[in-house]
């Protein structure tokens, strides 16, 4: 095994145990309510960066960064909300404070139902439903007449049908 290899799996197992021990250490020490606060911070946080990082990757004007842009916006309003409740275990907001998390909580679904709207769009976009489907045909055509004794005739038929599905 290579030295440098080793390292990475030695680095990998460090990160995931100090994490592993940082979890333990917040849930032993804190009430729960703060620690399963603070633990949802701490995805939240994750999920916002891989989010961003795929946005900015992503070509301008795709659909995809388009939906990227939409799920990093509900992502956002449920780190807000995540936070705001937090805050709430730490200090007594009052009642008046409940509507900020039903404002973001809502604008939060509501921003998946366009992410949801824009995922299906890139589905039909992106989608080989048909083509998969056109293609299993052609293969199941091509070992009925290979078991046929027509290999040739059946190669040659396969490749013309596949040009013709390509256009």
């Amino acid at each position: 095994m290579n030295i440098k290899n080793l390292l990475k799996k030695i680095n990998t197992f460090g990160i995931i145990l100090i994490i592993f021990i940082g979890l333990l250490t917040i849930i032993l020490l804190m009430p729960s309510s703060i620690s399963i606060g603070l633990i949802s911070l701490s995805f939240g946080i994750m999920a916002i960066i891989w989010t961003a990082k795929a946005f900015w990757n992503l070509s301008k004007g795709s659909s995809l960064k388009s939906y990227a842009f939409y799920f990093l916006l509900s992502l956002t309003l449920i780190f807000i909300f995540s936070i705001w409740k937090t805050l709430g275990d730490f200090f007594p907001l009052g009642e008046s404070f409940f509507y900020v998390e039903a404002v973001c909580i809502s604008f939060a679904y509501l921003l998946f139902v366009v992410s949801a709207y824009k995922l299906s769009k890139i589905g039909e976009e992106f989608g080989f439903r048909v083509e998969a489907k056109n293609i299993k045909l052609v293969i199941k055509e091509s070992k009925n007449n290979k078991n046929n004794g027509n290999s040739n005739k059946a190669k040659n038929s396969s490749i013309i049908k596949i040009r013709k599905l390509k256009k």
